[in-house]
């Protein structure tokens, strides 16, 4: 008995650290960032500069960009805390493209979700990082996503 414990523990050992290896590996940053051209750049944790250039203001801690500012979305709302740094993007897209393919699209370069959500109106895909949180999701037909801050 003794010598069966000599092999499988060490060897459970080795396949559990290896397991562990090859999760971390497959975790991708997320990104933090927009890049908005001749404009500069919106960053997760810092705060929104050219405000009045760039976008409508909604509430003190909220704005929705200018069209034109930024494609492939059809419309960005910026959230912001209290110091005006940014602490959440959502870009919304309305009902035009495939979820599945966006998702699939989204796991090439931030790798499979962590988490996903389908209902019957309701389909989300979750990955998160650690300091970044960002989400995929269809809401009757409606395909938004968010990028969080999870540094706040």
């Amino acid at each position: 008995m003794t010598k069966c414990y000599k092999f499988w523990v060490p060897f459970i050992i080795v396949c559990l650290m290896a397991n562990f290896s090859w999760a971390q590996s497959n975790n991708r940053k997320i990104f933090r960032y927009i890049n908005l051209g001749k404009y500069g750049k919106l960053q997760l944790g810092k705060p929104f500069e050219n405000k009045g250039e760039l976008s409508i203001k909604i509430d003190h801690k909220a704005y929705k960009l200018r069209e034109g500012i930024f494609g492939g979305a059809k419309s960005i709302i910026i959230y912001l805390d209290d110091l005006q740094n940014i602490t959440m993007i959502r870009f919304e897209y309305g009902t035009k493209g495939d979820y599945y393919e966006a998702v699939e699209s989204y796991s090439k370069a931030l790798g499979p979700p962590q988490k996903s959500e389908a209902k019957a109106t309701l389909k989300k895909a979750i990955w998160d990082d650690g300091s970044t949180h960002f989400e995929y999701i269809m809401e009757n037909l409606n395909k938004y996503s968010i990028l969080s801050d999870n540094l706040k």
